[in-house]
């Protein structure tokens, strides 16, 4: 038995190197002179797409006869070991779209819904999800904003006062501009905070694929993206962008244990040049976890203190001002 399983592995991966070098082939055809050598114009031609999912499906049966080695103790551990290692290199386990959101129906609460905790969001037609911070040392101020800022100065004036005459008559008199309850109101605080945060609740398998194409007008700012555990929104991964910094990104998590920084992209990434950029966050089934931008890989790191599945994905908008114009998320259920 163990023999005839030897001989199949030994198959497969004969297959292995095959169809992958043909997909190189096939890769680096395009990249080569106008002039090709000649074929057959009749003989059907595999496509690179074709070749692919060749590579894939030797992959699956490859993964599957490891799976079942291991179960039935039929080989080496430290051979079965090499051959999941060998596999994870080619391994595309997110094949399951769970979010493909690009706002261009102008509604970000329904199909998916999207949920705003803090600040303000919409969507910028032509451009996609927004929420923004003025930059207000540097906007010139119009007639209303200055009748604004006046009758906002009379009502702290007025505050001021009341507040006076309250200690004065022995602190029994109640804020009725506020309903009584002595508290601000949550768009006050939201408006105060420079923080603006959405997210959506949606089951994300621990492998997972994220997209994110997005554009930023302002530096001094972050933005945060999460895929976080539990109804708190707290605990998870998080990747932080930091325009201008000379740590551009950063990859940290938050556990019961802590919030801990697991790597730093320590060069400054200037993406306010008014272009959309795509940033790609990827994370395999034994926590392998890869950071590109603009299809150059800044980050490759290997964390597993996360085994369980993700309740969401949330974004974080730290006085800055970014627009989300699509949002693709895959995993492997």
């Amino acid at each position: 038995m163990i023999n005839g399983l030897l001989f199949k592995f030994r198959l497969l991966l004969r297959k292995l190197v095959i169809i992958s070098v043909t997909v190189l082939m096939a890769q680096t055809a395009s990249a080569q002179t106008k002039y090709n050598t000649w074929s057959d114009p009749s003989a059907p031609k595999p496509t690179s797409s074709q070749n692919s999912g060749n590579l894939q499906k030797l992959i699956d049966e490859l993964n599957k006869m490891v799976g079942e080695a291991e179960r039935d103790r039929a080989a080496a551990p430290a051979f079965l070991r090499d051959l999941r290692d060998l596999t994870r290199r080619y391994d595309v386990p997110w094949r399951v779209d769970l979010v493909n959101e690009t706002f261009s129906d102008g509604d970000f609460t329904a199909n998916p819904v999207w949920q705003v905790s803090s600040g303000r969001w919409w969507v910028e037609k032509g451009f996609g999800l927004r929420a923004a911070f003025e930059n207000t040392t540097s906007q010139p101020q119009s007639s209303s904003d200055s009748q604004q800022k006046s009758q906002g100065n009379d009502d702290l004036g007025k505050q001021l006062l009341g507040a006076i005459l309250n200690q004065a008559l022995g602190g029994n008199q109640q804020n009725r501009s506020n309903g009584g309850g002595g508290s601000t109101s949550s768009s006050t605080q939201s408006s105060n905070s420079k923080l603006a945060a959405i997210h959506l609740d949606r089951s994300i398998s621990n492998a997972f694929s994220l997209q994110l194409e997005f554009t930023s007008w302002r530096k001094d700012s972050s933005l945060e993206i999460m895929t976080f555990q539990g109804n708190e929104r707290k605990m998870g991964y998080r990747l932080l962008y930091r325009p201008g910094n000379s740590t551009g990104l950063e990859m940290g998590r938050t556990s019961r244990f802590g919030s801990n920084t697991i790597q730093n992209y320590r060069q400054s990434l200037d993406l306010e040049d008014k272009s959309t950029h795509m940033l790609l966050w990827n994370r395999d089934r034994v926590g392998n976890m890869t950071v590109s931008l603009d299809g150059k890989q800044l980050m490759a790191v290997t964390d597993q203190s996360f085994q369980d599945p993700f309740s969401g994905l949330s974004l974080i908008n730290h006085n800055g001002d970014f627009i989300i114009s699509k949002v693709a998320l895959k995993g492997t259920n």
